[in-house]
């Protein structure tokens, strides 16, 4: 994703945390005051365990609206019973202390029972201007010992599927979600290189299926010197970057594809997409707005998490879940979510992280939250 703030997980958009989801029908607050937390995934004996992006840190690089900072903050929490535990800690995070920042980002159970994560982050040459402390940004670690097996920003730098130019930040990595799959291999949405990527159990990395561009409409008033160039689009539209931040497999064995979409955020664009496991793709639902993330519960239904239901522009954080089966859908939830980042589905409940990206000024007072929500 190159024309929002990518300074790591769902970038820095400016979200504020939830504040009265307790109110919302069928909803119950399962866990509070997550630090900038992203991905979720339920064990078998259900224990919750979110990849919590951290609060960036004090090594810092750049001025002004550039500046990005970096830090051993991120963590990934267990929650068991209504009790929480940070039960890895000192992964780096990125972004502005105090506000958004992202690291630790997605979660998924190895065909072993153990636990892989994603990194999320930025080229890589923007990591190594971080220093040492960085390096685990954008890649595949395994846990509890946080071996890399895949380094995505360098995947990227040297393959660069989608052909961006370099200095219009083509090289950037910044993988969202993922599927661990019964062989040993890896499934990855990379938001930043707008691409599905695979990695095997021995660490390969290829690519799987690219995520095209497409025009959006400017909103109204927005200034024209702050618009990217139009290319080939229509008067008054702009190109608007795929951004897939989502990945699940469904009941077919099909990957199932999700959007953030790039800027302008514009709403409606965002699309699902159904990826075959020889790359082949085709749009399945569309008419979304900035999609975060994605499961199917045990009815088969394609649950559709948006972090933003008007639009990242738009000056509404709510977010809204919706489920999609045989061409209908239905809202789920339109009220009570706020800068939703993560979903996942275990016996019959939809595990939402809600007020995952806090506002600007946000300090410490970080008030992220696991929501429960029965299906």
């Amino acid at each position: 994703m190159r024309r929002a703030v990518v300074v790591a997980g769902v970038m820095a958009f400016g979200l504020v945390p939830a504040g009265a989801a307790e109110a919302a029908p069928r909803l119950q607050v399962v866990a509070k005051g997550l630090d900038n937390p992203r991905g979720i995934v339920v064990g078998k004996d259900g224990t919750i365990y979110v990849a919590e992006g951290g609060n960036a840190g004090k090594k810092c690089v750049g001025k002004g609206e550039e500046k990005v900072c970096a830090g051993p903050t991120g963590a990934v929490v267990a929650i068991r019973k209504g009790k929480k535990k940070r039960v890895l800690k000192g992964f780096p995070s990125t972004g502005i202390p105090g506000g958004s920042a992202g690291g630790p980002q997605d979660l998924a159970f190895d065909r072993n029972g153990r636990l892989v994560m994603v990194l999320s982050g930025m080229s890589a040459s923007g990591r190594a201007a971080l220093g040492p402390g960085a390096r685990k940004l954008s890649t595949l670690v395994s846990l509890p010992s946080r071996k890399v097996r895949a380094d995505l920003a360098r995947y990227e730098a040297r393959h660069n599927p989608d052909r961006t130019p370099p200095a219009m930040d083509g090289l950037n990595s910044n993988p969202q979600s993922l599927v661990a799959e019964k062989d040993g291999s890896v499934v990855i949405a990379d938001g930043g290189a707008n691409d599905l990527l695979k990695v095997s159990k021995t660490g390969k990395v290829s690519l799987l299926a690219l995520f095209p561009t497409r025009c959006a409409a400017l909103p109204p008033g927005f200034p024209a010197d702050q618009a990217p160039p139009p290319g080939k689009c229509a008067e008054g539209q702009v190109p608007a970057e795929s951004v897939p931040t989502s990945v699940v497999k469904g009941p077919d064995g099909a990957y199932y594809v999700g959007e953030l979409t790039g800027f302008p955020f514009a709403t409606g664009n965002a699309r699902v997409w159904r990826v075959t496991g020889n790359g082949r793709k085709k749009v399945v639902a569309d008419g979304f707005t900035n999609i975060i993330d994605l499961a199917f519960d045990g009815r088969g239904r394609l649950l559709v998490l948006e972090i933003s239901h008007k639009g990242l522009l738009s000056g509404s954080t709510a977010g809204a879940l919706t489920a999609v089966k045989g061409g209908k859908r239905k809202l789920l939830i339109g009220k009570g979510l706020t800068g939703p980042s993560g979903l996942a589905v275990k016996g019959g409940y939809a595990y939402i992280v809600n007020g995952g990206v806090p506002g600007e000024g946000g300090g410490k007072a970080h008030r992220g939250q696991v929501l429960r929500y029965r299906l």
